[in-house]
């Protein structure tokens, strides 16, 4: 969504893709060095999350991870720790082509998350570093048409009050957190949610004309959202990825027998990723 109409194209290349009705791929980023998030952004991911919530990056390493990104052809998107301006404006001048909000429950939450990445008169971000202007936009008003924001639902209040909050208006996209979501909801883990919950939440997005993001942690849950309609997705995260690719270099030059000689090792993913 947009704060104002222009006949120019978008740059951002998630917008882009939303516009031309595709749905786009993205990959976690939970570590701290730069050239690894650059090799990440390098195989082909639309869009990759940079996660200050449960990651351990800080804002200081922030903008190096995000250039990184961008300069690899992905849209750097950092979900922050909470839904405050301060920290959403400091995203954004990192140079951020938009940020991931936790713990969105109500209208009014999705209302606040819109407005810290707007500028006034829109919004209530604080004019100041324009690390993005370069890349997706070079005005104020420019910048507020290319950034964007999502908020992610967590918990069954959410669920409960997802209409309203999909009818704010210049909320982007929502997308859900099925791990803290599947503990609301009294399930044993995110892979217990019932079909139709997945569903209408995908469909009540779509009435209002806001992306519907549907996390994945392999290439298969992906496909399974890009297959059901959604409009934007993961597959992975970069110490999933790390592990399982020396695993198996491992076992090919070690055999398949032997035991990593640091423990018994993961045999699916690390570090479990909560969502």
């Amino acid at each position: 969504m947009t704060t104002e109409s222009s006949t120019e194209m978008p740059r951002n290349p998630l917008r882009v893709a939303w516009q031309e009705g595709r749905c786009t791929v993205g990959a976690w980023i939970l570590g701290t060095d730069s050239v690894m998030a650059e090799a990440l952004a390098l195989a082909g991911f639309d869009w990759v999350c940079i996660d200050l919530q449960h990651g351990w990056l800080g804002l200081e390493t922030l903008p190096e991870v995000i250039h990184a990104v961008a300069i690899a052809g992905a849209a750097p998107v950092v979900r922050v720790p909470a839904n405050q301006l301060w920290l959403i404006g400091r995203a954004l001048d990192a140079g951020a082509y938009g940020v991931m909000v936790p713990f969105v429950d109500t209208a009014d939450e999705a209302r606040q998350a819109v407005e810290a990445c707007r500028y006034q008169p829109y919004g209530r971000r604080s004019y100041g570093a324009f690390r993005t202007a370069p890349l997706i936009g070079g005005s104020a008003r420019n910048v507020d048409r290319e950034v964007v924001c999502m908020a992610q639902i967590e918990s069954r209040t959410a669920l409960d009050n997802l209409d309203a909050i999909c009818a704010v208006p210049g909320l982007d996209a929502i997308y859900m957190g099925p791990g803290d979501l599947a503990l609301s909801l009294g399930l044993a883990s995110g892979k217990d949610h019932d079909p139709k919950t997945l569903f209408a939440f995908r469909d009540t997005a779509r009435k209002h004309g806001v992306a519907a993001g549907m996390h994945g942690e392999s290439g298969e849950e992906g496909r399974w959202a890009v297959e059901n309609g959604f409009a934007l997705t993961t597959a992975g995260a970069d110490v999933d990825y790390l592990y399982q690719a020396a695993r198996r270099a491992f076992e090919m030059a070690a055999g398949s027998d032997r035991r990593p000689t640091g423990g018994s090792g993961l045999p699916d993913r690390v570090p479990q990723l909560a969502v």
